[in-house]
């Protein structure tokens, strides 16, 4: 019975055949196919079309390998079965495949085995537009892969070919590509394409080969794709046909012109496609670099981080300076009030420690230095000691919120909890991260680190108050009573995480941030200056400082990185916007965002001056000016005034090392030590 009604069809024309069909009344035709998805549009659409104006009514129906179905499926008003066993371009007996799924052949009137559309279908060829049917439901496919709105760029990097020539593009080009589109775009990439052979691991390229189905696929490309990159094949056929209006611009990549839709030779029913064919020289695909491709794309900067810092990077070569000396300042006086309002909770501590110590020779957080001379106590001891002995002094814990960054944050909590707080308590401690910022070259195009993600770096400490604020500190504390917070560095040991001179003069000013700042040691000392832009107080980072002026002795108030901020001010500013300052080093530019630019937000401002040897001595360098050896004798100038201080006795001359809380003596501590000498053991 099959013999009988199957039918192969040679190649005599197509309409002689048709016209035979209709004379015999044939209503309905199973057609196979075990080849290309893209002949599909190409191909299949025409036939149909073909088929339908000699026989109106007729049923179609297509028996296709199983992986072409919901390709088959594209088109209007057909049936679609699957073998699911056949393979691309294989043999098959149709007898026993129609056996195995359930179809009768005699429902249908006419069988066509694999028709050959090059042969029969020329009169097409720039003339018959395809359209393939695309089902609104397909637009939720998208949504269950969680990405943003439209802003991917699409590449198809594979595709099956049974021709004579290559028709992929190599590899290697394919991810030169992806870096850089990514490093001078700032794209996301979505790549389709077969199962994955090779390794697409790089940050911002989201891998989908052999993950979605061609309708996943399909929606992606229309709903969350502006730019598609692909050789000549089933998908780019299909997609270039789709018959729904949505923008996208296609670059594709040939060996041969007379293929695929560059020989259908007709526009897309989709009116918002642009499509840019790019055809290899001497028609090899390996031909087409990947200048071309960028330049195809058109594709402006995408990534609105990425365009920011760009235009930073200009702005900072057409910037002016337009700041003058501060000339009135005030000194510590008295810490009655202060140590009132410490006792009474009132203060907070804010360390800003997200710093590594790679000047030092190591790569672990700068917090974890040894730095006394003696016990060769860390940075993060001697901070967590001074908190518990200030708690000693004020009668109540005392807390502490450290920023640290993606750099050290882990190994930060490991040690300090390894370390129990160094006697602190778990409710005394709050962590929480910095963000960082890409860095750009000369160019202004990102840098890729070693592990194939873009090289970034900690952003500065600008916005510390909001993610401080955002991170749930800023409420457990204002729910504790604290009213003040007080900001420091890690990498100044020197600084009083519980300063009662400075809360003092902050709350009796009722300003919303005092300064805490020395005398310019010189001037060409490496640091921030203080002083007057459009009547407020303004911090210019050494950087920023015209070099005409650094040499200027009139600049006297040196800014260290040591704050007090009202609670209420820190609410105020945690979604403040601060500008970005671009260092260059090695070969690269760093943006960071500095706290003192908060300045810009009140005119409620203090400025305290301190004495140097009492306040700063900041650890910067390996060796010479701010290093472990000015550090170690900063220490021990401090713990020599304490002694003196608390025994009432001249300090020896030998090094020593003194518990934190003789910087905190309590009146017991004065009684036991008034006039008692410090034991030889040092």
């Amino acid at each position: 019975m099959l013999k009988k009604l199957w039918r192969k069809w040679g190649p005599n024309p197509l309409d002689l055949r048709l016209k035979r069909a209709a004379k015999k009344k044939v209503k309905s035709v199973l057609i196979t196919w075990n080849r290309g998805m893209g002949d599909v549009p190409l191909g299949m659409y025409a036939l149909i079309f073909r088929i339908r104006q000699f026989i109106a009514d007729i049923k179609i129906a297509f028996l296709v390998r199983g992986g072409l179905k919901h390709a088959f499926s594209l088109l209007e008003g057909v049936e679609v079965h699957a073998a699911e066993h056949w393979k691309r371009g294989g043999a098959f007996d149709l007898e026993s495949t129609l056996e195995e799924i359930g179809i009768d052949p005699r429902s249908f009137d006419m069988i066509l085995e694999n028709p050959d559309p090059t042969q029969w279908l020329k009169w097409q060829l720039g003339t018959l537009v395809p359209k393939l049917r695309f089902d609104p439901l397909y637009d939720a496919l998208a949504d269950q892969f969680g990405l943003e709105a439209r802003n991917y760029i699409a590449l198809h990097v594979h595709t099956e070919t049974q021709y004579g020539y290559e028709k992929n593009w190599q590899v290697a080009r394919w991810k030169e590509l992806c870096e850089r589109l990514i490093r001078e775009k700032g794209a996301t990439i979505l790549l389709f394409g077969l199962t994955p052979t090779s390794d697409f691991a790089m940050e911002r390229v989201i891998d989908l080969r052999g993950k979605t189905t061609l309708f996943e696929m399909l929606s992606l490309v229309k709903n969350r794709c502006t730019h598609l990159v692909a050789p000549d094949s089933g998908v780019l056929s299909i997609i270039y046909y789709l018959d729904v209006a949505f923008p996208l611009r296609i670059v594709s990549l040939w060996a041969d012109p007379r293929q695929g839709v560059l020989k259908q030779n007709v526009t897309s029913p989709n009116p918002d496609l642009q499509h840019v064919p790019l055809i290899g020289k001497e028609e090899k695909v390996e031909n087409i670099t990947v200048e071309q491709v960028l330049e195809a794309l058109a594709l402006e900067v995408v990534d609105p981080l990425l365009k920011r810092q760009r235009e930073a990077l200009l702005q900072m070569k057409q910037s002016c300076f337009a700041c003058t000396p501060l000339k009135e300042w005030d000194v510590p006086s008295s810490s009655q009030r202060g140590s009132q309002l410490i006792q009474q909770g009132k203060m907070g501590c804010l360390v800003l420690a997200g710093g590594q110590g790679s000047r030092f020779g190591t790569h672990l957080p700068k917090g974890l230095v040894p730095v006394t001379a003696v016990k060769g106590k860390t940075l993060f001891q001697l901070l967590c000691e001074k908190t518990k002995a200030a708690s000693i002094q004020a009668g109540c814990p005392l807390s502490l919120a450290i920023m640290t960054s993606p750099l050290n944050h882990e190994l930060t909590c490991d040690y300090l909890e390894s370390n129990e707080r160094f006697g602190l308590s778990p409710e005394q401690v709050s962590c929480f991260m910095q963000e960082t910022l890409p860095f750009l070259d000369d160019k202004g195009h990102w840098l890729w680190d070693a592990s194939g993600k873009i090289a970034r770096g900690p952003n500065g400490n600008g916005y510390a108050l909001s993610r401080f604020y955002q991170s749930g500190i800023w409420q457990k504390w204002k729910e504790a009573g604290i009213e003040y917070v007080n900001v420091v560095l890690i990498d100044n040991p020197l600084a009083d995480p519980f300063d009662p001179f400075l809360v003092a003069a902050h709350a009796e000013s009722q300003v919303d941030v005092t300064l805490k700042c020395v005398p310019r040691e010189h001037a060409a000392e490496k640091v921030g200056v203080v002083g007057l832009r459009e009547g407020k107080v303004k911090v210019v980072e050494y950087l920023d400082l015209p070099q005409e002026e650094k040499a200027l002795s009139h600049w006297h108030v040196a800014n260290i990185s040591l704050f007090c901020f009202s609670m209420d001010f820190i609410a105020k500013v945690a979604e403040a916007s601060l500008p970005w300052h671009l260092v260059r080093k090695g070969g690269l530019w760093k943006f960071e965002t500095f706290i003192f630019d908060l300045l810009d937000y009140t005119d409620r401002t203090k400025v305290l001056l301190y004495p140097r040897e009492e306040t700063y001595a900041p650890l910067k360098n390996a060796m010479g000016e701010a290093s472990l050896e000015t550090v170690r004798l900063a220490l021990l100038g401090a713990d020599r005034r304490a002694y003196a201080h608390v025994s009432g006795l001249p300090a020896p001359e030998a090094p020593f090392e003194l518990d934190p809380v003789f910087h905190y003596p309590t009146h017991e501590l004065f009684e036991t030590w008034k006039g008692k000498e410090l034991p030889n053991i040092y």
